[in-house]
């Protein structure tokens, strides 16, 4: 039994290279069997990509399976963690830190515009020194 929490993806590419080792089947030998690349097989295998529900009901088949063999269980589900707050911890492990810094913004006018070019004061103007 898990007790680490583990996605879905996880625990169902999980089921899979456990089945898979049960069997002694390669994933190179089912991608075969299935007609797909090894290395699409691989991905979803490895658990690094989800597999598509058609693809997991094709792989299902092929071993002579249910589906449901390799979905977790009601007993297990709870070794899952909840996709909202895995969503959220995700996001704010990924999402940039902001500065506190201030940032430099070209003054105002009442009304949010701001002042045209040609309102603007000139630059200092030079001139040639007296000789």
């Amino acid at each position: 039994m898990r007790t680490a929490k583990t996605t879905l993806r996880e625990y169902t590419a999980g089921e899979l290279r456990a089945r898979l080792a049960r069997e002694r089947i390669s994933v190179t030998a089912l991608a075969r069997r299935l007609g797909w690349s090894q290395s699409y097989l691989a991905r979803r295998v490895d658990g690094r990509v989800a597999f598509d529900l058609d693809d997991l009901e094709k792989v299902a088949d092929e071993l002579g399976i249910h589906v449901a063999d390799l979905l977790p269980t009601p007993s297990t589900a709870n070794t899952l963690p909840n996709p909202v707050s895995a969503k959220k911890a995700r996001s704010a492990a990924t999402s940039p830190k902001r500065s506190t810094r201030a940032t430099h913004r070209p003054p105002s006018r009442p009304g949010g515009t701001t002042p045209r070019a040609d309102t603007r004061r000139p630059a200092m103007i030079s001139r040639p020194l007296p000789a």
